[in-house]
């Protein structure tokens, strides 16, 4: 189904789009998108009270609004972690965007169009991997998908919503679409070094935690309501249909796909035809795999020498103690003799 992530959901309302005046405008309802219910990944355990994502909303109804534009969806190391993400481009950042930073915040599409809330990371003067600073750069989770248990959790992305410019079916590309972001409250630093693996996860859910608690500094009368509420306008409704959710890096594994750094072992139909004249990739982690490989047999031969030595002194201690016992039952004897001897030497005195 589409989604948050998706070119259906991200293509501009209907009345909203310039249309030929020969055309009659559509309906508005008629661009409402079905969000399925999931339950959170062990993974993933993001879930938070409607009430709490409704007393976000009426913070960003305080806040001002920034124009910001789609540059795409998840990170792969966001993938991995079975999280589904948007990445924005705000032009003219105000603070806290300017800086870096874990952010709370709320989403829209157009400005008449209630808020949603998100959470999300904004990188600034923390180079990526090619040297480049990443000032107004970020990258959000959009809380708005129902769960079993009554509770939201973040959009997912759907499966056609790939790292590259797609039309939808209302003719408009959803990658360099234009949304607007506010940010309600810089949570934290930006840890650089929490930007992958189990500690992306943590540095995600302990956003998403403190972005409850900022909920709870708003009035308690934005918590009346419930999904329906939240959904309401906002082009997205919930659909009561379960779907699991998205798969991370050990469901992909235990499914017989390898993680991105050691190939994978299903490679699509697209890799297989472009890529068929270009050699693979050097294995980065090919050295350090020799390395511990060469490791662990110098480990497996110690042990087995421990054990050798360990098995003759075992031998020598046994003979020792064979020699005792065997000294210890001959005593006795040997006592008795020289008892003997003695009584004979003495017979003849008397």
């Amino acid at each position: 189904m589409p989604c948050f992530g998706c070119t259906g959901w991200l293509s501009k309302p209907p009345l909203l789009q310039q249309q030929p005046a020969a055309e009659a405008p559509q309906v508005r309802g008629a661009n409402i998108i079905a969000v399925t219910t999931t339950s959170p990944s062990f993974q993933m355990p993001l879930e938070w009270h409607p009430a709490t994502a409704l007393r976000l909303r009426r913070m960003a109804e305080e806040c001002l609004g920034q124009s910001a534009t789609i540059t795409g969806y998840s990170t792969p190391s966001t993938a991995d972690v079975g999280g589904a993400s948007l990445r924005l481009r705000v032009s003219d950042p105000k603070p806290p965007m300017a800086g870096q930073g874990s952010l709370a915040l709320a989403v829209r599409r157009v400005e008449t169009e209630p808020w949603l809330p998100a959470i999300g990371g904004v990188p600034g003067h923390h180079k990526d991997r090619n040297g480049d600073a990443r000032h107004g750069l970020m990258e959000i989770m959009v809380i708005a998908r129902p769960t079993v248990r009554g509770k939201v959790t973040f959009l997912p992305k759907a499966a056609d919503c790939r790292l590259r410019s797609e039309t939808s079916a209302t003719g408009v590309k959803a990658v360099d679409e234009q949304v607007e972001v506010t940010a309600l409250s810089r949570l934290g630093d930006f840890h650089i070094d929490d930007g992958s693996g189990p500690w992306l996860r943590d540095r995600i859910l302990i956003t998403a935690s403190e972005a409850e608690d900022l909920a709870m500094t708003a009035e308690a009368k934005a918590a009346d309501g419930g999904i329906e509420q939240l959904l309401s306008g906002t082009g997205l409704r919930p659909d009561r249909r379960v779907e699991p959710p998205p798969s991370d890096e050990w469901d992909l594994a235990r499914a017989g796909t390898l993680h991105r750094d050691v190939g994978s072992s299903k490679p699509s139909e697209f890799s297989a035809v472009a890529c068929a004249d270009v050699p693979p990739p050097p294995d980065p982690y090919e050295s350090s795999r020799r390395q511990r490989r060469r490791m662990l047999e110098k480990l497996a031969s110690s042990v087995l020498t421990i054990q050798e030595h360990v098995g003759r002194v075992f031998r020598v201690l046994l003979d020792m103690d064979l020699v005792l016992t065997r000294q210890m039952k001959s005593r006795p004897n040997q006592v008795k003799h020289r008892s003997e001897a003695t009584q004979r030497l003495k017979a003849p005195e008397q």
